[in-house]
């Protein structure tokens, strides 16, 4: 338009055509500078929007999920130390590798990982079945571990937190079927020393090799295998987890500061008629939403929505992982399922104030962290947070 303008007027004013190309090339070449700035800083806009760190000892990672950790499956099957001094890798269910999967929505697919040679320095070594990177493969134990819990836990966790990811690491992937999917990192000499010591250890309850979830970062303590899941596992109860607050990274999120917890009234309305086939139009926001019941923690379990009890009652993690996902201000997700919420009339949004970041359940990173640097070892953080487990070595 400015391009269309500047020659009328020259026209107007008797300029020559040399004079009118001259100028139409020079605004030419303003637009295509100014395109060029626009998609440089939609491009910052997208990075920045891509979400704040959730591993442990890390402030360079993107938001890519949910959950931040291991969940997996609330496992039937179960493995026992007397079957794995038989035969170290268990068999598993697919007779091939499965394809590669896809990465989660908003993250990206990281570079597939070859699955390493043993050393041939001595007796072959021990191997375990996981999808690394999009990759299924059956890898070599140790480096496996080390690499989980050099991604997990960054470059700078201490010695003894690194050894309570790689066993945790271990018997998680052992509680799954098949080739469950990790995502691994190059590990340091740290990771690696810590994977080797700690490669034939596991936590077990009752002789049998326990399913050990992890997660970010709890708010003071995490919550229920029954609170998170629905299922109750007698070693995944709610514990103290103190030092996530003076140790982790964006440990409380506000929508007041943060659109991660930010979600405006039209966009909640609109998506519980969606998906709940309640219509709220009309009705007092402050009435909207109605925690039911939390954990001494604050890890919300059930959240009634709507003004009529027993009709929009979920879960909270329900209500986090299917109702919220993605559908704040920014497009994530609320963090964890240990909030409180509140209506802002001026915003037109409702507020969370949200403690922690993951599912919550089993083994906090940053709990991890805290309770190594101040001198705990591996085995008292992984019976802390299993309860009643035992560290078994095989």
């Amino acid at each position: 338009a400015q391009q269309s303008a500047a020659i009328q007027a020259a026209k107007k004013n008797g300029s020559t055509t040399g004079d009118l190309a001259a100028e139409a090339a020079d605004l030419a070449q303003q637009a295509s500078d100014l395109q060029a700035l626009t998609n440089s800083l939609l491009a910052s806009t997208d990075k920045m929007l891509a979400g704040l760190t959730d591993v442990a000892g890390s402030t360079t990672a993107a938001e890519a999920d949910l959950n931040k950790g291991a969940e997996g499956s609330l496992p039937e099957q179960t493995v026992t130390v007397e079957q794995l001094k038989a035969t170290p890798t268990p068999a598993p269910e697919q007779t091939a590798p499965p394809a590669p999967e896809s990465a989660p929505e908003g993250g990206s697919t990281p570079a597939p990982t070859e699955a390493p040679q043993p050393d041939n320095g001595g007796a072959a070594s021990e191997t375990i079945n996981v999808t690394m990177n999009g990759t299924a493969q059956t890898m070599d134990l140790v480096r496996c571990l080390a690499m989980v819990a050099q991604n997990e836990l960054g470059p700078n966790a201490p010695a003894e937190a690194y050894k309570a990811q790689c066993v945790a690491t271990h018997c998680w992937i052992l509680s799954q079927s098949g080739y469950p999917s990790v995502l691994g990192a190059e590990p340091g000499a740290a990771a690696l020393a810590a994977a080797q010591e700690v490669a034939h250890v596991l936590v077990t309850y009752n002789g049998q090799v326990c399913f050990t979830p992890y997660f970010a970062s709890a708010s003071t303590g995490t919550a229920s295998a029954a609170e998170v899941w629905g299922n109750d596992r007698a070693w995944l109860q709610a514990v103290d987890s103190p030092y996530d607050q003076s140790v982790s990274s964006h440990w409380n999120t506000n929508g007041n500061s943060s659109g991660t917890a930010r979600f405006s009234r039209q966009t909640l309305q609109d998506r519980i008629r969606d998906v709940m086939d309640i219509d709220l139009s009309g009705v007092d926001p402050n009435s909207w939403f109605t925690i039911q019941s939390a954990n001494q923690y604050g890890w919300v379990a059930k959240i009634q929505v709507g003004p009529d009890a027993g009709v929009g009652t979920v879960s909270g993690r329900w209500f986090r992982e299917n109702l919220l996902a993605r559908q704040s201000v920014d497009g994530r997700s609320l963090r964890s399922q240990c909030f409180t919420v509140s209506y802002n009339a001026e915003l037109d949004c409702f507020i969370f104030d949200v403690y922690g970041y993951g599912h919550g359940c089993g083994m906090s990173q940053w709990g991890a962290i805290g309770y190594a640097r101040n001198g705990w070892g591996y085995q008292d953080i992984l019976t802390h947070y299993f309860v009643g487990t035992t560290i078994t070595a095989y």
